[in-house]
């Protein structure tokens, strides 16, 4: 276990089934009341409740309790030690190629003896610097461990020690134009996630915004960019100068000049980019939906504007730019196609009312299907047919050797 930090532990200790919650709840350590007990005798305006305060108290002890660990250490015995021993310079990117790194990443992130072994591994290439920095990239292809994401996509994005020494002499507090925006947009934003719909978080997420549009006066607060941000809030929550600086790069890497305050001939480009692959790929798909007028303009700018933040729940988003943060700008194009191939069963024979209904709420996309499809296409179609005018200057060659996806 010393191979761990006390967060890691935490987590594995979590995977093995156990709920603090719930040994909380059963030893008395926190108490709750049932729902009807906390209801308040009026609300007003904005959620303002009044009334029925003791209630809603929420009652602890103050002892010190110790979760118990033997779910955990039971585990750990149960594990080959030389696993947990990996080599980077024997065993190399592909160690443990096996059934187990072909699975879907929600079925790798349940496994306890994998991501241990994943996070030991990973760990060991981060610490090794710009010097392992193509094998870290062959190792992530596989998957990226939760608890080393926040390490992984910084190393991935290029940044630098002294990309995050700016952000502690910006002004987040003062008004900002956007700031009324913000007020309506983030209370909205990913509410089903614990973290997001708290205050702290609500905050944090503003302050990284607002810092972005401090050090891009170029640019405008478009809505979808609280989005956008949520992720490298979420992983950054404690190091927002880091998640700004991320989000920075990213912007940069995958959305430049689409925050311009005129974007049109950006956005234009880009769409016109996706119909022309589109056809390419599906043209009985393109030829139904513009017959029917049902443009790209219609459905997809949410979609490239946030790099699908806006669209998908955050425990597929962080899957999905996993894999995106080791291609270039087109890749979200190809996003876009695999997307696309999963809806077309309900897309080819839909009338315009239909599609327009189709997408204001999209179904459950299968993200395993959408990223080996994004794949397929991004190795298959030419790399001049992706090319845009508009692309950032970071932007990289497009690569493809032997990317693990599964169906």
């Amino acid at each position: 276990m010393s191979l761990f930090t006390l967060r890691e532990l935490f987590f594995l200790w979590k995977l093995c089934g156990a709920n603090v919650e719930t040994i909380l709840l059963k030893n008395d350590v926190i108490r709750l009341s049932p729902p009807v007990m906390t209801l308040p005798n009026v609300i007003v305006e904005e959620l303002r409740l009044f009334g029925n305060e003791k209630g809603r108290h929420f009652y602890t002890s103050r002892a010190v309790f110790t979760l118990p660990d033997s779910n955990l250490v039971k585990k750990f015995e149960s594990i080959d030690a030389s696993l947990l021993l990996p080599s980077i310079e024997l065993d190399g990117p592909d160690v443990r190629e096996s059934n187990e790194t072909i699975q879907s990443s929600i079925v790798k992130e349940k496994n306890v003896s994998y991501q241990a072994f994943r996070m030991i591994f990973v760990k060991k290439l981060l610490n090794a610097g710009p010097f392992k920095q193509v094998e870290l990239r062959k190792t992530v292809q596989f998957d990226i461990p939760p608890m080393l994401r926040s390490r992984v996509w910084p190393s991935l994005l290029k940044i630098r020690p002294s990309d995050t020494l700016d952000y502690d002499k910006l002004d987040t507090e003062s008004e900002h134009v956007a700031d009324r925006q913000l007020a309506l947009d983030i209370p909205r934003c990913h509410q089903y996630d614990d973290l997001m719909c708290s205050p702290s978080a609500h905050d944090r997420l503003k302050r990284l915004v607002k810092a972005w549009l401090l050090t891009h006066p170029q640019y405008v607060y478009w809505q979808g960019c609280d989005s956008l941000a949520a992720p490298f809030m979420i992983l950054n929550f404690e190091n927002l100068a880091l998640g700004h600086a991320c989000m920075t790069a990213f912007i940069k890497k995958y959305l430049h000049n689409f925050f311009l305050k005129d974007n049109s001939a950006i956005i234009h480009e880009y769409l016109t980019v996706f119909a022309h692959l589109l056809a390419y790929v599906d043209a009985e798909l393109l030829t139904h939906l513009s017959e029917m007028d049902f443009i790209p303009e219609l459905y997809a700018i949410p979609w490239f504007l946030t790099c699908f933040a806006h669209v998908l729940p955050l425990h597929k988003l962080f899957h999905l730019w996993d894999v995106l943060l080791l291609h270039d700008s087109s890749f979200p194009i190809f996003v876009g196609l695999a997307i696309m191939r999963q809806l077309r069963p309900s897309l080819i024979t839909a009338t315009f009312n239909d599609a327009i209904l189709l997408f204001s709420d999209l179904p459950d996309l299968s993200l395993s299907r959408v990223v080996a499809d994004s794949l397929h296409f991004y190795s298959k179609v030419p790399p001049s047919c992706s090319f845009r005018e508009h692309k950032g200057p970071s932007d990289g060659k497009r690569i493809l050797k032997n990317y693990i996806f599964s169906k």
